[in-house]
């Protein structure tokens, strides 16, 4: 029954993702709820879950948008260095979501705009490209608060019992 939950809250996000929130444009950055729900999931669960949930999150999203596979490499190493990292940090983790979302969105950004630089030749203004980090970090922080509750729910073994 996990599995489905997981499932259904995977689809609703990649519809949201696709059609809603990709018309949401501010400043050049629009909230990532794929890369925030990888983050969360991964604070909250064991390493293959974590990982597993990342690259179907990740290769889905790619399917639907360009198809390039960069957010792919880049969500999936984010997913498991969140895993990681989680046991060496506090408690709370709320706050170890919202901490991590604010440090692996620029992350994310920096290292899929120079892939495609580097191999596809996307040039990259500074100072727009500057603005789309700053408000996609805030926007993804700000859907930390709307999707931790929800994922919490999904990622919790005790509900299946």
């Amino acid at each position: 029954m996990r599995i489905v939950k997981i499932a259904i809250y995977l689809i609703s996000i990649l519809i949201i993702q696709n059609v809603l929130l990709g018309r949401i444009n501010i400043f050049g950055g629009f909230p990532d709820l794929i890369l925030t729900s990888i983050i969360i999931f991964s604070v909250l669960t064991e390493i293959e879950s974590a990982t597993i949930f990342a690259f179907l999150a990740a290769f889905s999203a790619e399917l639907l948008g360009y198809g390039v596979f960069v957010s792919l490499l880049s969500k999936v190493l984010m997913a498991v260095s969140a895993n990681i990292l989680r046991d060496s940090f506090w408690d709370d983790k709320f706050s170890l979501s919202l901490c991590f979302v604010t440090i692996f969105t620029p992350i994310t950004l920096c290292l899929e705009a120079w892939i495609l630089g580097f191999f596809f030749g996307h040039n990259f203004l500074l100072w727009g490209f500057m603005g789309t980090i700053i408000s996609s970090t805030i926007l993804n922080s700000l859907m930390v608060f709307v999707l931790f509750p929800i994922i919490k729910r999904l990622s919790n073994n005790d509900q299946d019992k």
